[in-house]
């Protein structure tokens, strides 16, 4: 009778094995693609699903509104930086040298932990960025900068990073919350005009170093200093949120499915080596 169980059940095995092996490979390769992620049934906004209206044109801050769907909705794409060549030139007219504020705000994913590795760069020597152990800097000019001294970004996650530099202070954000505020000394300025890249820094002109292993959503610049209020606000919004404050908004990049800018002052980006996803990207992602 013993050897007439074990018979049966290797049979059993035997006949219906191999289906139960593929059916976890196939659950398997859906929980990679994210499909048992709450978000994969969200709808998500298109490509310029939602831009900023200037009616007097590029620079200008009269009458200025969102037009299109700006509800916030997740992105359908997100940047994906190879950590090695990809990154968005956007020129160099993006703020104007000699300014006393800036605000960086960006949404960011890193995919390993790096040392000096660019969100956005303004010039050679100003934007924000990762240093040791993925410490958070906003630098407004060489050997002017500030650290959160200690705030380490994981891997896999994504992370709402704000910087923001006036005359007096910088202060740096992460996910609405201010980690660092230090005086900013003698640095009452921002470096030179030069040119803008995300997901990468510039030394010296053209070469180009400090490369982003990850993705790179949502990047605003505002030529004021936001404060605490406005931050929060844009945390709360989501990867999707559209820009506050608009009389001072400079550029919008929301990296979905194109580089173009929908701050309504025509800053398209180029892109170079990148790469846009649409799929698992959520699985680092939780609401605000």
């Amino acid at each position: 009778m013993r050897n007439w169980k074990l018979q049966s059940a290797m049979e059993y095995l035997m006949t219906y094995g191999w289906a139960i092996l593929i059916i976890a490979v196939v659950m398997g390769g859906l929980y990679t693609l994210g499909v048992f992620n709450p978000f994969f049934f969200v709808g998500k906004a298109p490509p310029g699903a939602c831009t900023i209206f200037r009616p007097s044109g590029p620079n200008s801050t009269q009458l200025m509104q969102p037009e299109g769907e700006c509800n916030g909705a997740l992105p359908q794409f997100v940047t994906t930086l190879n950590g090695k060549y990809g990154y968005v030139f956007t020129g160099d007219t993006v703020y104007q040298a000699g300014a006393s504020a800036i605000t960086v705000s960006a949404w960011v994913y890193l995919s390993s932990v790096q040392t000096n590795g660019w969100f956005a760069s303004l010039e050679s020597s100003s934007g924000i960025q990762t240093i040791s152990s993925s410490d958070i800097r906003m630098v407004a000019q060489n050997g002017c900068y500030a650290d959160t001294s200690g705030y380490n970004l994981a891997t896999g996650i994504w992370y709402h990073v704000v910087g923001t530099f006036n005359s007096g202070t910088y202060n740096i954000y992460v996910d609405g919350v201010r980690q660092t505020t230090i005086p900013a000394g003698s640095c009452t300025t921002l470096a030179n005009n030069g040119n803008t890249l995300l997901g990468a820094g510039t030394e010296s002109g053209s070469a180009i170093y400090g490369y982003t292993n990850g993705f790179l959503a949502n990047v605003q610049i505002y030529n004021s200093s936001l404060s605490s209020n406005d931050v929060s606000a844009l945390y709360t919004e989501g990867i999707g949120g559209v820009p506050i404050n608009l009389q001072h908004l400079v550029a919008w990049w929301p990296l979905n499915g194109n580089t173009n800018d929908y701050s309504g002052d025509n800053l398209n980006g180029v892109a170079n080596s990148i790469s846009y996803t649409s799929s698992w990207w959520t699985s680092g992602y939780s609401v605000p």
